[in-house]
């Protein structure tokens, strides 16, 4: 939960690679947890960085093909 923060916190300064590293670790921490990937898709999209937004959609999409949350993103 602590990584998910500071991934809020860089997103909120503008700092979005260090966002996703951040989001990338709480994912690494729980990897049966979908929401911290698919928070950065979302905020990647606010961004309009679409391309790194698709590329971890399909991240998202192989990881958790049964997920509504993540199909209805894509």
């Amino acid at each position: 939960e602590a990584q998910d923060r500071l991934g809020y916190i860089a997103l909120a300064r503008g700092r979005f690679d260090e966002a996703e590293e951040q989001f990338r670790a709480a994912a690494g921490l729980a990897p049966d947890d979908h929401s911290a990937l698919l928070e950065l898709a979302l905020h990647l999209v606010e961004a309009r960085k679409i391309d790194r937004a698709r590329t971890v959609l399909e991240e998202l999409a192989v990881a958790f093909p049964t997920r509504p949350e993540v199909a209805l993103r894509r």
